[in-house]
């Protein structure tokens, strides 16, 4: 069986036949005159043929005409010699025809088909590839009166011949590598590029002619029928298809009896292994994408039937899942809709997904892919439209796939930004009460690139604010550059550092509505994410200060050296009312796991105030009512962790000491404001050396003792209230012990009566008993 393709040499190069050898360049070649005849060799004799004749209707000789060849050998012609004679006495017939200008019917050609020289004549018609041979032989009487187990053969016999044609792909490479050379040329490829076409489609019409005479009882899928492309497998699937639909199941069911009347009036089916729809469409994409056959070849093993069977229910690789492209996704989109999606090995899961993405049947793909997304790796490497992760939210395995999705917020835009935030993480992952308590969410949340966004967020609420004011860059560069030279280059305390918090928003992001929509997104993932996120604060955070057990009468300053979204402007401190508001709500909850995470949220909100207090200090404390607002908001009576609250107690020390000092803007109002700030802590739990200061109000150390005094007096109480309980209990003792022992006195009266009683009976009996021994006597 001869089958040719194209190579990528230039033209005439890519006119070679296998049966010439290499082509003589094009100049040179000698001028072959019109109506040329050469000699074809067929079984050692050789035949003259006109060549101008045959390259009319034959691809074949249509190469051969543009070459100085004087021999075609073809050997091993099938049929042999007396075949090619009939052959090209059909195609003078036709070349007679056309002279003429009449078309002649194809019936009329002087052709015999019968059942001995029809696969012969299918091969020649490849082997010159001649479209016109292929429909006279179509045409016959022969094949219009097949019986169904005939036409299963001759079908078998076609089905490779509709993989042989150029890819459509490599035909247009190979004609534009033509549009340079002269018109001759450029009209002989045109010329080869038609018949071959021709030849191409009219087999796979003939292909789907025979499969539609076929009954349902011989069309057996199976390694027999998937020899043919990709495009002709489908369409046998769906004729398949059609016939069992139009059979119903009354005909099903009787399909049995069929066949075994069929096997013993005409010859058996060859096929051995039958398939269903299902793995007939699995075994073409393994076929056509892995070259499953060559493989087995390769590997010293002869290709069976079974072993191909074996090939329709395994699984690719990974690597393969992932290897191919568009091209060969495309080629393969026809046999997706015959595959049962449950049956689908995973890492074949993953390329049926890659090829509906690419057909554009987002939402088939879209179904499949949260069905089978937990069950397949390949699967979950898809990269596939953010918003379909909100369908797999409730699944463990989501949390790696989002995560990747997220590290890719800087090349998004700011709608695809806002999808992925609003709708996959914040709507999706946690609304859902059950998925936001899951481990790999709680190591999600605690991940850098959740600080990442929060940041990215705010900065572009904050270009919007900006932009709404109609500040401009070049503004804030002129501003800049005047503070540098005015000797005030140095950033205000609190103050957004230069150029560093605006810039986590990506330059392309833009839309005022757009960029302040995302900046409310960034409080809502803020208010979700601040546990986890350790109050974003910086991740090597220093212990808060220690209380010395040496007294230290002047205040302690903190310094702070790392930096973090506090420190950068972008987050007002403001933002952790809300949270640290419902915290202090359910801090009071009589259940355990509310009260200690409100507690954990109420202490990451003491530490990040007391870092802003000491970020901003830069020799001098913030004054007093600044400082109030920011004490309420902590919520102090609520803290109980002894270094927060000496880190406090040193903040205020130093306050009162330059409320006092000079420059001090002393008043009632500020004395009290810090009366009430040093009230707020639970100072009884830092030493008694922590208080050898003067810079704390005089009242703080006499609300201390009494606090301190508290105590004692609530136990002196709770000592008396014990006593007097007690005493009525011995009042009552008392009482049951008189009343025993008038009960034991009534009985030792009784006691003594008896004895009495008991003495006079002994009396009597003894008594009694002399009078006997007296009367025996006597």
């Amino acid at each position: 069986l001869y089958i040719r393709s194209y190579s990528r040499a230039p033209f005439p190069s890519i006119m070679l036949s296998w049966f010439f050898g290499n082509a003589i360049e094009e100049e040179k070649e000698e001028p072959v005159p019109e109506g040329h005849r050469i000699h074809v060799v067929v079984e050692g004799q050789r035949l003259p043929v006109d060549v101008d004749v045959l390259a009319e209707f034959s691809a074949l000789f249509l190469q051969v005409q543009l070459t100085s060849a004087a021999e075609c050998p073809l050997e091993d012609f099938p049929g042999g010699a007396a075949a090619f004679r009939k052959i090209v006495e059909v195609l003078r017939f036709l070349q007679v025809a056309k002279s003429a200008g009449n078309e002649p019917k194809l019936e009329d050609a002087p052709l015999k088909v019968d059942e001995d020289n029809v696969l012969n004549l299918f091969e020649a018609a490849w082997l010159l590839e001649c479209p016109k041979l292929f429909e006279i032989v179509m045409a016959s009487s022969l094949l219009r009166s097949l019986s169904s187990r005939r036409a299963v053969e001759i079908l078998e016999h076609l089905l490779p011949f509709t993989t042989a044609s150029v890819p459509p792909q490599q035909q247009e490479t190979t004609g534009a590598q033509f549009s340079g050379h002269n018109p001759a040329c450029t009209e002989a490829f045109l010329k080869t590029f038609l018949l071959e076409t021709q030849m191409w489609q009219r087999t796979e019409a003939a292909v789907v002619e025979l499969a539609a005479q076929l009954d349902l009882s011989d069309f057996l899928l199976g390694p027999r029928l998937a020899t043919g492309s990709v495009r002709v497998c489908a369409c046998l699937l769906r004729l398949h298809r059609k016939q069992e639909e139009e059979t119903g199941y009354v005909g099903s069911a009787l399909l049995p009896v069929t066949s075994v009347w069929k096997n013993l009036v005409d010859k058996p089916l060859r096929i051995k292994i039958v398939w269903d729809a299902h793995l007939f469409a699995l075994y073409c994409i393994h076929k056509h994408l892995l070259d499953g056959d060559h493989a087995l070849e390769t590997q010293g093993v002869p290709t069976t039937e079974e072993l191909e069977d074996k090939v329709a229910h395994e699984d690719i690789s990974l690597t393969e899942s992932e290897h191919f492209g568009e091209e060969a996704l495309a080629s393969i989109s026809d046999l997706v809709e015959f595959v049962d999606i449950p049956k689908v090995p995973p890492n074949l899961m993953g390329l049926l997904i890659r090829t509906l993405m690419q057909s554009e049947r987002m939402d088939t793909a879209k179904t499949i892919y949260a069905q089978v997304f937990s069950a397949s790796l390949a699967v979950r490497r898809i990269p596939v439209p953010s918003l379909w992760l909100r369908d797999v939210a409730g699944k463990e395995e989501s949390i790696s796939v989002l995560l990747k999705v997220l590290q890719e917020y800087k090349t998004m835009s700011a709608m695809g930004a806002t999808e992925v935030i609003q709708d996959v993480l914040l709507d999706a992952f946690l609304g859902s009460a059950t998925s936001s308590s899951t481990p790999g969410m709680q190591s999600l949340l605690s991940h850098p690139i959740i600080e990442e966004l929060v940041g990215a967020c705010f900065a572009a609420g904050c270009k919007a604010s900006a932009s709404s004011r109609g500040e401009a860059s070049a503004s804030d560069s002129a501003s800049a550059s005047a503070d540098h030279d005015s000797g005030q280059a140095e950033p205000s305390p609190g103050s957004p550092l230069p150029g560093k918090g605006i810039s986590r928003c990506p330059k392309h992001w833009g839309g005022a509505g757009m960029l302040a929509h995302l900046g409310v997104l960034g409080a809502r993932l803020f208010e979700a994410t601040l546990l986890q996120q350790n109050g974003f604060l910086p991740r090597d955070l220093q212990s808060t200060i220690e209380a010395s057990i040496d007294p230290q009468p002047e205040p302690i300053v903190k310094k702070v050296e790392s930096s973090c979204l506090w420190d950068e402007g972008l987050l007002p401190v403001e933002l952790l009312q809300r949270s640290l508001g419902e915290a202090a709500k359910k801090s009071r909850s009589s259940a355990a796991g509310a009260a200690a995470t409100a507690a954990a949220v109420l202490s990451l909100g003491q530490k990040v105030i007391l870092r802003h207090l000491w970020h901003r200090f830069s020799g001098r404390y913030i004054e007093i009512p600044e400082l109030r607002k920011l004490w309420e908001l902590a919520y102090w009576p609520l803290c109980e962790q002894r270094q927060l609250i000496h880190e406090a107690f040193e903040y205020l020390k130093g306050t009162y000491r330059q409320l006092q000092g000079p420059g001090g803007r002393w008043c009632p109002e500020h004395e009290e404001a810090m009366f009430e700030m040093f009230a707020a802590l639970d100072l009884a739990r830092l030493p008694s050396v922590a208080f050898s200061t003067p810079w704390m109000p005089p009242q703080v150390g006499a609300v201390r003792l009494w606090v301190q005094l508290a105590p004692v007096k609530d136990w002196q109480h709770d000592v008396k209230e014990e006593i007097a309980s007690e005493n009525v209990a011995v009042q009552a003792i008392k009482l049951e012990c008189t009343k025993l022992e008038n009960k034991l006195n009534i009985v030792e009266q009784r006691s003594i009566v008896n004895k009495s009683q008991i003495n006079d009976a002994v009396a009597s009996i003894n008594e009694f008993q002399r009078k006997k021994r007296e009367s025996r006597t006597t």
